[in-house]
């Protein structure tokens, strides 16, 4: 009769439990990789749309500054004008401002 060798079963069994082991290891290794990956990529993709707004809110606020510029200008000008008509009828000044039209705007 052949002899049965319960220690071979058993050095069988457990070099199985260890391969099955390495195979959940090598998985569990590659799906935490996986999820690094996907987690560093919502970072730089969080990242990426932070520097977006930050410079959309610089061409805002640029705007804002080069608009609010041209309105003081704008508001100069028509100051200027204003002061270089006569207060009573409108015309250009030929002299000083008085309070008679006749007085200011007629030719001497």
């Amino acid at each position: 009769m052949s002899q049965f060798d319960a220690d071979a079963l058993e050095r069988a069994a457990k070099a199985a439990r260890e391969l099955e082991k390495s195979r959940n290891v090598s998985a569990i290794m590659e799906m935490s990789k996986r999820e690094q990956s996907v987690k560093k990529a919502e970072e730089e993709r969080k990242k990426a749309e932070a520097e977006k707004e930050r410079a959309a809110y610089q061409n805002q606020q640029e705007r804002i500054r080069w608009e609010e510029q041209r309105k003081t200008m704008k508001q100069k000008q028509q100051e200027q004008m204003v002061r270089a008509e006569c207060c009573v009828c409108q015309k250009p000044h030929l002299r000083g401002c008085s309070a008679a039209c006749a007085a200011c705007c007629a030719p001497a």
